[in-house]
């Protein structure tokens, strides 16, 4: 993730390429886009492939460290429980 700050010191997540240069939004409304699961997960893969299915976005966490803590996914045939760091871009 490219952390660049706002205008108003906030950090922005500019990871889009626009008409115009990157584009720039909040790290919060990525977040809130995981959480709300508002975004088409029909396609996600790992990078080798395999299918990737959440089950629970996991409990939003808004200090340091990860952006969710015990979230539950599928890798392929794997359940796997833990934290998670959302990125738009391996």
């Amino acid at each position: 993730m490219i952390e660049q700050p706002d205008t108003d010191g906030e950090s922005a997540v500019a990871e889009l390429q626009g008409l115009y240069g990157p584009f720039h939004f909040p790290e919060l409304t990525l977040q809130k886009l995981w959480i709300e699961r508002a975004y088409d997960g029909r396609r996600a893969t790992t990078l080798d492939g395999e299918r990737v299915v959440v089950d629970s976005p996991g409990r939003w966490n808004r200090l340091g460290g990860p952006d969710f803590r015990e979230a539950r996914i599928r890798i392929g045939d794997c359940w796997c429980r833990g934290d998670v760091e959302v990125h738009l871009h391996e």
